[in-house]
């Protein structure tokens, strides 16, 4: 049983061909010596047609408003502000209130990255980020 456990482990040292870093550091093959794929960077394609356009549109000017409206009369948004000390109050809701509001903010960080000239999302992203910037512990904890 030794012997086997250290030709295993002889194995993994001499055979286990290049690391993740070592092919990142080679172009990004996807972590592939193989691969064909390579990371886009951030606006390399936009995809700009009849069907998803006016989509995007819809979820910037109706869906995240509305969301937003729903985060706030549900105490997601309060929940930040009493953790931030600018409200007072207690922690309303499940624990896990917070990850609606994070999602909110994913899909407003996406729409902001189409259209960064909308200067309402824009100052409610500004908003919502000071509060978690303030709610936030000495020691990196955040919880509401």
């Amino acid at each position: 049983m030794k012997k086997l456990f250290l030709l295993c482990l002889l194995t993994l040292f001499v055979f286990r061909g290049p690391t993740l870093s070592a092919l990142a550091d080679e172009g990004d093959h996807c972590y592939s010596g193989y691969g064909l794929f390579r990371v886009m960077s951030p606006g390399a394609a936009t995809i700009d047609d009849d069907f998803f356009s006016p989509r995007r549109e819809q979820m910037r000017t109706v869906t995240l408003p509305s969301q937003w409206e729903q985060l706030e009369d549900h105490h997601h948004v309060d929940n930040f502000r009493v953790a931030a000390g600018e409200k007072d109050g207690v922690h309303f809701g499940m624990m896990y209130f917070d990850s609606d509001l994070y999602k909110w903010m994913e899909a407003s960080a996406y729409a902001l990255g189409h259209d960064p000239g909308d200067e309402a999302l824009l100052a409610r992203m500004d908003e919502i980020t000071g509060l978690i910037e303030s709610a936030q512990m000495d020691d990196g904890y955040l919880n509401t």
